[in-house]
Protein backbone atom coordinates (compact mmCIF):
# COMPACT_ATOMS: atom_id res chain seq x y z
CA UNK A 1 0.00 0.00 0.00
CA UNK A 2 0.96 3.20 -1.18
CA UNK A 3 1.38 5.41 2.38
CA UNK A 4 2.90 9.08 3.05
CA UNK A 5 5.31 10.51 5.66
CA UNK A 6 5.73 13.20 8.11
CA UNK A 7 9.62 13.78 9.24
CA UNK A 8 9.32 15.64 12.61
CA UNK A 9 12.73 17.39 13.24
CA UNK A 10 13.07 18.72 17.18
CA UNK A 11 14.93 22.44 17.43
CA UNK A 12 15.75 22.39 20.70
CA UNK A 13 16.77 19.15 23.41
CA UNK A 14 13.21 18.22 24.56
CA UNK A 15 11.73 15.51 24.77
CA UNK A 16 8.35 14.76 22.14
CA UNK A 17 4.98 16.24 24.19
CA UNK A 18 3.21 12.68 25.39
CA UNK A 19 -0.80 13.36 25.02
CA UNK A 20 -3.19 11.80 27.73
CA UNK A 21 -5.51 9.42 25.96
CA UNK A 22 -8.88 10.45 25.36
CA UNK A 23 -11.81 8.27 23.96
CA UNK A 24 -12.57 8.73 20.62
CA UNK A 25 -16.38 10.45 20.82
CA UNK A 26 -18.66 9.06 17.83
CA UNK A 27 -19.12 10.40 14.53
CA UNK A 28 -22.30 10.50 12.78
CA UNK A 29 -22.11 9.19 9.34
CA UNK A 30 -20.70 10.39 6.47
CA UNK A 31 -19.62 9.43 3.09
CA UNK A 32 -16.90 12.00 3.71
CA UNK A 33 -15.55 11.42 7.51
CA UNK A 34 -13.49 7.87 7.69
CA UNK A 35 -12.37 6.92 10.88
CA UNK A 36 -8.81 4.19 11.09
CA UNK A 37 -9.47 1.24 10.73
CA UNK A 38 -9.25 -0.68 14.37
CA UNK A 39 -6.25 -2.99 12.90
CA UNK A 40 -4.28 0.51 11.55
CA UNK A 41 -0.62 -0.61 11.98
CA UNK A 42 1.11 2.10 14.04
CA UNK A 43 4.13 3.88 12.93
CA UNK A 44 7.49 2.97 14.55
CA UNK A 45 9.09 6.09 16.24
CA UNK A 46 13.33 6.25 16.00
CA UNK A 47 14.76 8.94 18.33
CA UNK A 48 18.32 8.91 17.40
CA UNK A 49 21.45 10.25 20.01
CA UNK A 50 21.74 14.38 20.35
CA UNK A 51 24.92 13.48 19.06
CA UNK A 52 24.18 11.86 15.61
CA UNK A 53 23.26 15.87 14.98
CA UNK A 54 25.11 19.15 13.48
CA UNK A 55 22.45 21.25 15.44
CA UNK A 56 19.86 21.74 17.69
CA UNK A 57 18.15 18.21 16.17
CA UNK A 58 18.05 15.48 18.84
CA UNK A 59 14.75 13.50 17.70
CA UNK A 60 13.96 12.95 14.18
CA UNK A 61 10.59 10.88 14.59
CA UNK A 62 8.54 9.46 11.53
CA UNK A 63 4.70 9.30 11.29
CA UNK A 64 2.86 7.61 8.43
CA UNK A 65 -0.49 8.58 7.06
CA UNK A 66 -1.43 5.64 5.91
CA UNK A 67 -3.28 4.98 2.53
CA UNK A 68 -2.68 8.63 1.42
CA UNK A 69 -1.46 8.64 -2.03
CA UNK A 70 0.24 12.01 -4.07
CA UNK A 71 1.16 15.09 -3.51
CA UNK A 72 0.73 16.55 0.06
CA UNK A 73 -0.09 20.07 0.31
CA UNK A 74 -0.09 22.74 3.70
CA UNK A 75 0.10 21.79 6.87
CA UNK A 76 -1.18 23.25 10.23
CA UNK A 77 -1.43 22.34 13.92
CA UNK A 78 -3.15 22.73 17.46
CA UNK A 79 -0.35 22.75 19.23
CA UNK A 80 -2.00 22.84 22.53
CA UNK A 81 -3.34 19.29 21.82
CA UNK A 82 -0.34 18.35 19.42
CA UNK A 83 -3.13 17.34 16.16
CA UNK A 84 -1.40 18.21 12.97
CA UNK A 85 -3.22 18.69 10.23
CA UNK A 86 -2.39 17.81 6.67
CA UNK A 87 -3.92 18.69 3.05
CA UNK A 88 -3.36 15.89 1.06
CA UNK A 89 -3.91 17.52 -1.97
CA UNK A 90 -3.56 14.65 -4.60
CA UNK A 91 -6.20 12.43 -2.38
CA UNK A 92 -8.74 15.45 -2.02
CA UNK A 93 -8.35 14.78 1.94
CA UNK A 94 -7.60 16.81 5.11
CA UNK A 95 -5.21 14.19 7.39
CA UNK A 96 -5.99 14.25 10.98
CA UNK A 97 -2.82 12.63 13.23
CA UNK A 98 -2.05 12.82 16.80
CA UNK A 99 1.95 13.68 16.40
CA UNK A 100 2.87 12.57 20.07
CA UNK A 101 1.21 8.67 19.30
CA UNK A 102 1.48 8.43 15.74
CA UNK A 103 -1.94 7.88 15.28
CA UNK A 104 -4.81 8.65 12.73
CA UNK A 105 -7.43 10.48 14.24
CA UNK A 106 -9.80 11.16 11.04
CA UNK A 107 -9.41 11.27 7.34
CA UNK A 108 -12.26 14.20 6.27
CA UNK A 109 -12.31 13.21 2.00
CA UNK A 110 -14.04 14.68 -0.51
CA UNK A 111 -12.40 17.91 -0.66
CA UNK A 112 -11.55 19.32 -4.21
CA UNK A 113 -7.41 20.00 -4.47
CA UNK A 114 -7.23 20.98 -0.79
CA UNK A 115 -3.84 22.92 -0.80
CA UNK A 116 -3.54 25.83 2.32
CA UNK A 117 -4.14 24.81 5.93
CA UNK A 118 -4.40 27.67 8.79
CA UNK A 119 -5.48 26.51 12.41
CA UNK A 120 -6.98 29.12 14.58
CA UNK A 121 -6.21 28.18 18.02
CA UNK A 122 -8.91 30.90 19.54
CA UNK A 123 -11.84 30.18 17.29
CA UNK A 124 -10.78 26.53 17.37
CA UNK A 125 -11.28 26.41 13.43
CA UNK A 126 -9.33 25.31 10.52
CA UNK A 127 -9.41 26.96 7.18
CA UNK A 128 -8.49 25.17 4.33
CA UNK A 129 -8.17 26.79 0.90
CA UNK A 130 -9.19 24.24 -2.51
CA UNK A 131 -7.54 24.95 -5.17
CA UNK A 132 -9.69 22.52 -7.50
CA UNK A 133 -13.27 24.83 -7.19
CA UNK A 134 -11.78 27.99 -5.21
CA UNK A 135 -13.17 27.88 -2.16
CA UNK A 136 -12.00 27.87 1.16
CA UNK A 137 -13.50 25.59 3.62
CA UNK A 138 -14.28 26.46 7.21
CA UNK A 139 -13.93 23.15 9.96
CA UNK A 140 -14.58 23.50 14.06
CA UNK A 141 -11.98 21.61 15.68
CA UNK A 142 -12.65 19.80 18.76
CA UNK A 143 -10.21 18.79 21.36
CA UNK A 144 -9.80 14.84 20.44
CA UNK A 145 -8.61 17.08 16.76
CA UNK A 146 -12.14 15.93 14.79
CA UNK A 147 -13.22 18.26 12.27
CA UNK A 148 -16.88 19.08 11.88
CA UNK A 149 -17.45 21.03 8.41
CA UNK A 150 -19.06 24.94 8.95
CA UNK A 151 -19.22 26.76 5.64
CA UNK A 152 -17.35 26.77 2.38
CA UNK A 153 -16.67 30.53 1.17
CA UNK A 154 -16.51 30.37 -2.78
CA UNK A 155 -13.89 32.65 -4.86
CA UNK A 156 -13.03 32.95 -8.03
CA UNK A 157 -9.75 31.09 -9.72
CA UNK A 158 -7.24 28.51 -7.88
CA UNK A 159 -7.30 29.01 -3.96
CA UNK A 160 -3.97 28.66 -2.85
CA UNK A 161 -1.94 30.41 -0.28
CA UNK A 162 -3.36 31.38 3.49
CA UNK A 163 -2.45 33.86 6.08
CA UNK A 164 -4.20 34.79 9.35
CA UNK A 165 -4.46 38.60 10.38
CA UNK A 166 -4.26 38.25 14.25
CA UNK A 167 -5.61 41.69 14.90
CA UNK A 168 -8.72 41.13 12.91
CA UNK A 169 -9.45 37.74 13.09
CA UNK A 170 -9.74 37.36 9.26
CA UNK A 171 -8.27 35.24 6.77
CA UNK A 172 -6.23 36.25 3.69
CA UNK A 173 -6.84 34.11 0.67
CA UNK A 174 -4.54 33.95 -2.16
CA UNK A 175 -6.67 33.02 -5.50
CA UNK A 176 -6.82 33.80 -9.42
CA UNK A 177 -4.75 37.01 -9.56
CA UNK A 178 -6.46 38.46 -6.38
CA UNK A 179 -5.98 38.54 -2.54
CA UNK A 180 -8.67 38.54 -0.84
CA UNK A 181 -10.17 38.85 3.00
CA UNK A 182 -12.65 36.90 4.89
CA UNK A 183 -13.81 36.62 8.27
CA UNK A 184 -13.85 32.77 8.55
CA UNK A 185 -16.14 33.01 11.89
CA UNK A 186 -19.65 33.86 9.11
CA UNK A 187 -17.73 33.94 5.47
CA UNK A 188 -18.40 37.09 5.30
CA UNK A 189 -16.34 38.56 2.54
CA UNK A 190 -14.46 41.93 3.25
CA UNK A 191 -12.23 43.13 0.81
CA UNK A 192 -10.39 42.20 -2.67
CA UNK A 193 -7.05 43.11 -3.92
CA UNK A 194 -6.31 42.65 -7.59
CA UNK A 195 -3.32 41.99 -8.91
CA UNK A 196 -3.71 42.21 -12.50
CA UNK A 197 -0.50 42.41 -14.64
CA UNK A 198 1.00 40.85 -11.99
CA UNK A 199 0.14 37.51 -11.46
CA UNK A 200 -1.41 34.36 -9.30
CA UNK A 201 -0.56 34.85 -5.98
CA UNK A 202 1.80 31.35 -5.14
CA UNK A 203 2.78 32.56 -1.42
CA UNK A 204 1.94 35.73 0.97
CA UNK A 205 2.42 36.06 4.49
CA UNK A 206 1.36 38.85 6.82
CA UNK A 207 3.01 40.88 9.63
CA UNK A 208 1.15 40.88 13.02
CA UNK A 209 2.99 43.99 14.08
CA UNK A 210 1.92 45.94 11.29
CA UNK A 211 -0.90 46.22 7.88
CA UNK A 212 0.94 44.64 5.91
CA UNK A 213 0.82 41.84 4.09
CA UNK A 214 3.75 40.78 1.15
CA UNK A 215 2.61 38.16 -1.60
CA UNK A 216 4.96 36.25 -4.41
CA UNK A 217 3.46 36.05 -7.74
CA UNK A 218 4.14 32.65 -10.02
CA UNK A 219 4.95 34.80 -12.87
CA UNK A 220 6.85 38.15 -11.71
CA UNK A 221 10.38 38.20 -9.63
CA UNK A 222 9.13 40.33 -7.20
CA UNK A 223 7.29 40.84 -4.04
CA UNK A 224 4.10 42.75 -3.76
CA UNK A 225 3.57 44.87 -0.97
CA UNK A 226 -0.37 45.18 0.26
CA UNK A 227 -1.93 47.62 2.97
CA UNK A 228 -4.09 45.26 4.46
CA UNK A 229 -5.95 48.46 6.21
CA UNK A 230 -6.66 50.43 2.85
CA UNK A 231 -6.60 46.76 1.00
CA UNK A 232 -4.15 48.83 -1.90
CA UNK A 233 -1.30 47.39 -3.56
CA UNK A 234 1.57 50.03 -1.70
CA UNK A 235 4.59 48.37 -3.65
CA UNK A 236 6.67 46.32 -5.60
CA UNK A 237 10.11 44.96 -4.88
CA UNK A 238 11.99 43.45 -8.00
CA UNK A 239 14.15 40.40 -6.93
CA UNK A 240 17.83 39.62 -8.24
CA UNK A 241 16.69 35.82 -8.86
CA UNK A 242 14.19 34.34 -10.09
CA UNK A 243 11.57 31.88 -9.55
CA UNK A 244 10.60 32.77 -5.91
CA UNK A 245 8.60 30.01 -4.10
CA UNK A 246 8.26 30.79 -0.54
CA UNK A 247 8.74 34.03 1.86
CA UNK A 248 8.75 33.77 5.62
CA UNK A 249 9.75 37.73 8.05
CA UNK A 250 11.48 38.53 11.04
CA UNK A 251 9.48 41.88 12.49
CA UNK A 252 12.26 42.51 15.39
CA UNK A 253 14.80 43.30 12.45
CA UNK A 254 12.49 44.15 9.94
CA UNK A 255 13.99 41.79 7.45
CA UNK A 256 11.93 39.53 4.42
CA UNK A 257 13.60 35.93 3.29
CA UNK A 258 12.89 34.81 -0.13
CA UNK A 259 13.86 31.07 -0.95
CA UNK A 260 14.19 31.29 -4.92
CA UNK A 261 14.59 28.26 -7.29
CA UNK A 262 16.21 28.61 -10.32
CA UNK A 263 19.40 29.45 -8.65
CA UNK A 264 18.22 27.71 -5.12
CA UNK A 265 19.25 31.34 -3.50
CA UNK A 266 17.91 32.83 -0.01
CA UNK A 267 17.66 36.57 -0.50
CA UNK A 268 16.68 38.97 2.67
CA UNK A 269 15.58 41.84 1.92
CA UNK A 270 14.58 44.90 4.40
CA UNK A 271 11.16 44.98 4.89
CA UNK A 272 11.43 48.95 4.94
CA UNK A 273 11.89 49.25 1.15
CA UNK A 274 12.53 45.98 -0.12
CA UNK A 275 16.58 46.47 -0.40
CA UNK A 276 18.33 43.24 -0.59
CA UNK A 277 21.09 43.04 2.24
CA UNK A 278 21.95 39.64 1.98
CA UNK A 279 22.41 36.25 -0.74
CA UNK A 280 23.08 32.94 0.42
CA UNK A 281 22.95 29.10 -1.24
CA UNK A 282 20.09 27.29 -0.40
CA UNK A 283 18.62 23.75 -0.57
CA UNK A 284 17.48 23.17 -4.50
CA UNK A 285 13.91 23.77 -5.81
CA UNK A 286 12.83 25.07 -2.32
CA UNK A 287 8.79 24.58 -1.47
CA UNK A 288 8.99 26.14 1.76
CA UNK A 289 10.86 28.49 4.07
CA UNK A 290 10.47 29.33 8.16
CA UNK A 291 11.70 31.87 10.07
CA UNK A 292 12.77 30.64 14.13
CA UNK A 293 12.53 33.98 15.82
CA UNK A 294 14.16 32.64 19.10
CA UNK A 295 16.82 30.33 17.56
CA UNK A 296 17.67 33.03 15.20
CA UNK A 297 17.65 30.70 12.57
CA UNK A 298 16.02 30.27 9.12
CA UNK A 299 15.12 26.74 7.75
CA UNK A 300 14.23 26.06 4.07
CA UNK A 301 13.39 22.78 2.67
CA UNK A 302 14.05 21.66 -0.63
CA UNK A 303 12.37 18.86 -2.94
CA UNK A 304 15.49 17.39 -3.45
CA UNK A 305 15.78 15.80 -0.23
CA UNK A 306 17.45 18.41 1.88
CA UNK A 307 16.68 20.87 4.50
CA UNK A 308 19.09 24.11 4.83
CA UNK A 309 19.89 25.55 7.98
CA UNK A 310 20.94 29.52 7.92
CA UNK A 311 22.16 31.57 11.26
CA UNK A 312 21.02 35.12 11.90
CA UNK A 313 24.08 36.82 13.44
CA UNK A 314 22.86 40.54 12.43
CA UNK A 315 19.84 41.80 10.86
CA UNK A 316 22.35 41.88 7.62
CA UNK A 317 24.63 39.50 8.53
CA UNK A 318 23.91 35.16 7.45
CA UNK A 319 25.76 31.68 8.06
CA UNK A 320 25.20 28.40 6.59
CA UNK A 321 25.13 25.86 9.89
CA UNK A 322 24.10 22.71 8.05
CA UNK A 323 22.45 21.10 5.79
CA UNK A 324 20.24 18.36 6.96
CA UNK A 325 18.94 14.83 4.92
CA UNK A 326 15.05 14.55 4.55
CA UNK A 327 14.16 12.46 1.46
CA UNK A 328 13.33 13.26 -2.23
CA UNK A 329 9.87 14.84 -3.00
CA UNK A 330 10.24 16.81 0.53
CA UNK A 331 9.17 20.03 0.03
CA UNK A 332 6.33 21.36 2.47
CA UNK A 333 7.66 21.57 6.09
CA UNK A 334 6.01 23.14 9.25
CA UNK A 335 7.71 24.91 12.06
CA UNK A 336 6.05 24.67 14.99
CA UNK A 337 7.70 27.05 17.83
CA UNK A 338 6.11 26.36 21.08
CA UNK A 339 7.15 22.30 20.38
CA UNK A 340 10.82 23.53 18.87
CA UNK A 341 9.94 21.21 15.64
CA UNK A 342 10.00 21.12 12.30
CA UNK A 343 7.76 19.06 10.41
CA UNK A 344 8.62 17.99 6.97
CA UNK A 345 6.29 15.69 4.59
CA UNK A 346 8.01 13.43 2.99
CA UNK A 347 7.09 11.00 0.18
CA UNK A 348 6.02 6.86 0.68
CA UNK A 349 8.43 4.94 1.63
Amino acid sequence: MNIASLALLALASCAPIALAAQPAPPVPPSPTVAAPPASLPQAPVHNPPYGTFKMELPMIQRNVLAGVRGRLGGMAIDARNNILYVAATAAGSIEVHQVAGSKQVQSVGDLPGPQGLVFIPELRLLVASCATDGSCRVFKAGDDGRLTFERSVPFGGEAGPLAYDTATGHCWVGHGVFVSCFDPRDGSKKSEVALQGIGRPIAIVAESLGPRLFALTASANEVVVIDRSTSTVTARWPLSEGGPSAIALDEVTKRVFIACRTSAKLLVLDAADGREVARLDGPAEPGSLWFDARLRKVYIAGNQGHIGVIAQTSADEYRPVTTEASAPGSRMSLLVPEHRRLIVSCPPQ
